[in-house]
């Protein structure tokens, strides 16, 4: 058997390096394509098979697609959403992504392929590729302890389980047993590992932009790179801390997300100004303030500065109180289709979602075995090897999940 897992960079190449030794050791192949010179060069040192994903942009390719299927399928691209490219730039990088993809295809194929998210202009690339005889797993943070979200179709509002949530009523997950975990869950709750990267300088960038300009590495983020580098600055050297305010009087808690994220970009209709308008609304309703907290990761100072000056105009506090205290004191939940909606599940707390989420239908059973049966033990930011029962249950994650793993509960 033999995966071919993608990495788009230093971040995934660390956390896919895990899965190399244990599955060598159960017999499965184990092929990186490396989409930057960094991961590339981090791979091999640690004796991994690699493929360099390397084409020369500003030359078009001919291939299958025809030009309405492939502005529809990069409809879908974070990458464009998130400007970190044109549309035309990212039909230039999607055909001849396709092309190499496909040549590897030809070369040998797969029996998995494995991919971050699948959301950037590459990745949407490699799955239209393989999609449709090879079988594909999708991985992302499930902001929920140690463990990782996996499946078969996609991410978010793309997965298989937001599409056929019945699966979940069909592997109960006792209370006691989901009661352990939460008890633990709480407890580890702090600020989110992400967080570090607002003021991380990423040393691998400078070797990725050689990649680029030497070595025909394609880059994805075209963005100008002085003004990102002054961003980054700007919130290492000033700041912006936000206070931690008394909790003692009823408020509504309105988590807002980073404003490029995925799921805001291509999930849901509305931002995080239309999250504190609804919070609003529901805080005048129920007869108390709203409480507004800036996701610890947004690194945008402008829509940092917006949020601020809107605060003063409209009369809301901004806190930098701890995410699950407030969840635990607030009356109501507001939120776009943030993780944080889901941790205001576990704590039986109303809800409101505005975006398209996974967890928008949920009740306390289903809740309890997406969080137990479905989500794959797994830490993404730490360097703890991945168990044989976890890389076992990504590779049967398919669609038959319900009888593979259900039935084994």
């Amino acid at each position: 058997m033999t995966i071919y897992i993608y990495v788009d960079g230093m971040e995934r190449a660390r956390f896919f390096k895990k899965f190399s030794n244990p599955l060598k050791k159960t017999g499965k192949e184990v092929v990186y394509i490396a989409g930057t010179l960094s991961s590339s060069l981090y791979l091999k040192s640690h004796g991994c098979t690699t493929i360099p994903l390397r084409f020369k942009l500003n030359k078009r390719k001919k291939t299958s697609m025809t030009i309405l299927d492939t502005q529809k399928i990069l409809s879908r691209s974070l990458s464009v959403a998130s400007g970190y490219h044109s549309g035309e730039e990212a039909c230039e990088i999607f055909e001849n992504a396709y092309t190499f993809f496909s040549c590897l295809k030809e070369e040998r194929r797969p029996s998995q392929v494995w991919l971050w998210s699948g959301t950037t202009t590459i990745a949407l690339a490699l799955q239209t590729v393989f999609k449709n005889d090879t079988a594909l797993r999708f991985f992302e943070l499930s902001n929920l302890g140690k463990r990782l979200f996996v499946d078969p179709q996609g991410t978010n509002a793309n997965s298989f389980v937001c599409y056929h949530q019945e699966i979940l009523d069909s592997c109960p997950c006792d209370e006691k047993t989901f009661d352990e975990w939460k008890t633990k869950y709480i407890q580890s709750i702090n600020l989110p590992p992400q967080s570090k990267n607002k003021k991380h300088i990423p040393w691998e960038r400078g070797i990725d932009l050689l990649g680029s300009w030497l070595l025909k590495y394609p880059m994805e983020d075209r963005r100008d790179k002085l003004r990102l580098l002054y961003n980054k600055l700007k919130n290492i050297f000033q700041p912006i801390d936000f206070p931690v305010l008394d909790l003692s009087s009823p408020f509504v808690f309105a988590p807002l997300q980073v404003s490029n994220d995925a799921q805001v970009k291509l999930f849901s209709k509305y931002g995080n100004f239309d999250i504190i308008d609804k919070g609003i609304e529901i805080a005048e309703e129920i007869g108390c303030k709203l409480v507004v907290k800036i996701h610890p990761a947004e690194s945008d100072r402008e829509q940092i500065e917006k949020i601020c000056s809107l605060a003063q105009r409209k009369g809301f506090e901004i806190v930098g109180n701890d995410t699950g205290d407030l969840i635990r004191k607030s009356e109501h939940v507001v939120v776009n289709n943030s993780t944080v909606g889901l941790m205001a599940l576990i704590y039986e707390k109303p809800v409101t979602v505005l975006g398209e989420a996974i967890y928008k239908s949920f009740n306390q059973n289903r809740l309890r075995s997406y969080i137990i049966n479905y989500l794959i033990e797994g830490d993404y930011f730490g360097e703890t090897p991945m168990s044989a029962k976890s890389i076992n249950a990504i590779i049967e994650h398919d669609e038959n999940w319900c009888l593979l793993h259900g039935s084994k509960q």
